[in-house]
């Protein structure tokens, strides 16, 4: 027994530190992201990048057969989640020096689980929508259209959430602009 120790006391030292330094640096990384996000209540205006955005609301929608359109296919056990907001871009030429091309965006709810966006289409939104946080879409013509400066357009962002999570939690959706440290974590009215 003495000669095993001796022979694993380098592990036997490591192990702990290893757990503490694991175990430690991912709740750090939990505890960071939470301190950076900035709740906003349905309805009030946030400022973020070049643009100021308002959340609208979420609504849950049960799977379509009619959902031909949409990237992906709606996973078995899901429903699909669809947070409404409306967007103005401030200044353009702001929005161009920073690059402001874009934001990813999650939905999480009030145990922690997150989801990332999918790309989607109707029948969940309507079909002229915008479903990126420049308001851009594309015409019938497949030309990109920007709406102008400092005009309000409505923009929709979609999540597949598990069904039972999607029932009982109350679920808040989230924007991470490119180039900002804040990220917008959007509550429900109620």
């Amino acid at each position: 027994m003495r000669e095993w120790l001796r022979r694993s006391r380098g592990y036997l030292i490591a192990l702990p530190i290893a757990l503490v330094i694991g175990f430690g640096y991912d709740g750090y990384n939990v505890w960071k992201e939470a301190d950076l996000k900035v709740d906003v209540d349905q309805g009030e205006q946030a400022k973020i990048g070049a643009a100021t955005v308002q959340f609208q609301g979420v609504q849950i929608k049960q799977p379509s057969s009619d959902d031909s359109f949409s990237i992906s296919q709606v996973p078995e056990g899901a429903v699909v989640v669809v947070a409404k907001f409306r967007g103005r871009i401030d200044d353009r030429a702001r929005a161009k020096k920073l690059k402001f091309i874009s934001c990813e965006s999650k939905i999480e709810d009030d145990e922690g689980w997150n989801w990332k966006s999918e790309t989607l289409s109707k029948p969940y939104i309507p079909e002229s929508a915008s479903t990126t946080c420049t308001g851009s879409r594309t015409n019938k013509k497949f030309k990109e259209v920007n709406p102008p400066e400092g005009e309000w357009y409505t923009f929709y962002m979609g999540y597949y959430v598990p069904k039972e999570r999607a029932q009982k939690a109350e679920l808040y959706p989230t924007l991470d602009f490119y180039k900002d440290p804040r990220p917008l974590r959007f509550r429900p009215a109620g």
